[in-house]
């Protein structure tokens, strides 16, 4: 029995965490897993791991991560570790930092770009102090690459968009 439940927990681990088409949320999330957005998010994500955010999403946040992937509408600053994308409908008013950023053709960032081979993800308060003393961002204030991520589908699933993620980082190295 014990051994059904460590292979269900670590199955359960790989899942990220996503955040439906007519869900809205506020608040904060961090941890290590990736995160999907479909619908509506306002506030702060914080993760070592990977965000997509879908063509009909719309994201009010400051965003930390090590690969962003941005197919709907982020108002905040973002902070992508290793590379960011945004695809051809995807739209970023804020600034960003990344060691590689791609933009497809019909994308857009309104905003400044910061390109920094050294960039690492500090820890929550680390990576906005950092924003505060650049003054990217007010206190308080939360404001594609060469294979075409699709949108989302009732039918997707949601982990192979972190599948195809993985795949075209690869490509790309």
């Amino acid at each position: 029995m014990k051994k059904k439940n460590k292979i269900l927990s670590e199955e359960i681990s790989d899942i990220p965490t996503i955040i439906g088409t007519n869900t809205k949320f506020h608040g904060k999330i961090t941890g290590n897993e990736s995160v999907c957005i479909d619908g509506s998010f306002e506030g702060e994500i914080e993760t070592q791991g990977n965000i997509y955010i879908n063509q009909n999403a719309k994201v009010k946040a400051q965003i930390v991560a090590l690969y962003v992937i941005v197919h709907g509408d982020v108002q905040g600053d973002v902070w992508a570790q290793e590379r960011l994308d945004i695809g051809e409908t995807g739209k970023i008013h804020g600034n960003i930092k990344t060691k590689q950023f791609i933009v497809a053709s019909g994308g857009l960032l309104n905003g400044n770009c910061t390109m920094d081979e050294n960039i690492e993800i500090k820890t929550h308060n680390e990576s906005f102090k950092h924003f505060l003393e650049e003054g990217k961002i007010k206190e308080g204030n939360s404001s594609s690459s060469t294979k075409d991520h699709q949108s989302i589908g009732s039918n997707t699933s949601k982990s192979a968009i972190f599948d195809d993620l993985i795949d075209t980082v690869q490509d790309d190295n």
